[in-house]
């Protein structure tokens, strides 16, 4: 669930669906059910956007757990792959390698299931530097550093922070 998520449902990278957004993914995913009816299952609060939480909770919290351990450590996701991965921007990721850098942080999720949570499809056996947070690569492809986690918004907002990049 998270993959397709991450590539295909939540397109915009805000995570959250509206129920527009909600129909176009089920509709590239090649869902043939009653899209309303699963939009009321999967709505639970009712207030008119799904995120992943709603899908798959365990997902979201063994993604956002392992985003929150990167920003703590480093901040930034060019960072965090250089000296937490041990790897430059060409590089990737395998399992092994995803594992020991979670040992690495603590992280207290089983790894092997946050490794299939980030693979953006299925068959692939690599984890680039834009599969770690997709939201953040995209910031990072705009100019703006990127932030693990985070968004421009916040990064403008805060003193000290990124004002004016791209503005």
């Amino acid at each position: 669930m998270a993959a397709a998520w991450r590539t295909c449902l939540d397109a915009d990278g805000n995570g959250k669906l509206t129920f527009g957004e909600f129909c176009k993914g089920l509709r590239h995913l090649g869902y043939a059910g009653e899209f309303k009816e699963l939009w009321k299952h999967y709505d639970c609060d009712k207030n008119g956007h799904i995120s992943l939480m709603e899908l798959d909770k365990p997902a979201h919290e063994r993604i956002n757990s392992f985003l929150t351990l990167l920003n703590e450590k480093y901040g930034d996701l060019d960072t965090a792959w250089k000296f937490g991965f041990g790897k430059d921007t060409h590089g990737s990721l395998d399992r092994a390698e995803l594992r020991e850098a979670c040992k690495a942080l603590a992280y207290p999720h089983d790894t092997d299931q946050l490794f299939v949570d980030l693979m953006p499809m299925p068959g692939r056996v690599l984890l680039t530097i834009w599969d770690i947070d997709p939201e953040c690569t995209r910031q990072r492809a705009r100019g703006h550093k990127a932030v693990i986690g985070g968004n421009v918004a916040k990064e403008r907002a805060a003193p000290g922070g990124a004002a004016g990049l791209g503005a």
